[in-house]
């Protein structure tokens, strides 16, 4: 009966592949490989690691394993583990694998939490949306309104006017900023009670909450664009 080293080798050779190319597909290492073909067991790691190797070259041989494994125990010289040893250790990884699933719900369903309170944030108890900044309807205001913006305390302003940005930084208290529009006007603010807004010498209500983060748009009434002149006509 051939060895086990011999059984390795003849399979490894009909299958046309190099000691390095087995060692790439089994992850196991040349060396370790050569010694289980040369049957010299000593230089090898130990029992256990070297019934995983077998069993892991012989699967991928495509050669039964149990006789291969006998035949190694038998030339080592070493007693075969109980049938409750070689099964726990399975058990205990099934047990681990199971566990590790478990955890892996666990924080997705954390994560998918999070992300739903973040999502959902802008809702109040009872359901009515916050001062979410690109909730708010846009204002109507006739078209040449002036704007005044006095900053009553440091906050981050960002100002467009008609599609150009006029401002884009953080303004100091006291500052203001006075503009009028033709079509548009999109003001965002890092805290709504730090700026107040008059249109027209006419003071506008808060943006939003105190300490919240604002946005807020005025349009033109589109009657109140302008129109194109009629054209001359000839007599």
């Amino acid at each position: 009966m051939a060895s086990l080293g011999e059984q390795l080798r003849s399979a490894r050779e009909t299958a046309a592949l190099t000691v390095e190319e087995a060692a790439v597909v089994t992850h196991i290492p040349r060396e370790h490989l050569a010694a289980l073909e040369a049957d010299n067991l000593a230089t090898l790691p130990g029992p256990p690691f070297n019934a995983g190797f077998i069993r892991i070259y012989a699967e991928a041989l495509q050669l039964p394993v149990q006789p291969l494994l006998d035949l190694y125990y038998a030339q080592a010289g070493e007693a075969p583990p109980a049938v409750g040893a070689a099964t726990m250790p399975a058990a205990r990884r099934g047990r681990q694998r199971l566990l590790a699933s478990l955890l892996l719900v666990v924080a997705l369903g954390v994560v998918l939490a999070l992300l739903l309170i973040t999502d959902f944030g802008g809702l109040t108890d009872d359901g009515g949306a916050t001062n979410d900044p690109d909730a708010a309807a846009p204002s109507i205001v006739d078209r040449g309104a002036v704007f005044e913006l006095v900053v009553v305390s440091e906050t981050q302003v960002r100002i467009e006017v008609d599609g150009r940005t006029l401002v884009d930084e953080i303004l100091a208290t006291g500052e203001s900023r006075q503009w009028s529009m033709e079509r548009e006007t999109v003001l965002d603010v890092g805290a709504a009670d730090a700026v107040t807004i008059t249109i027209n010498g006419q003071p506008h209500p808060p943006l939003a909450d105190p300490g919240q983060a604002a946005r807020h748009t005025w349009q033109v009434a589109i009657s109140a664009a302008p129109t194109a002149a009629p054209r001359p006509t000839s007599n």
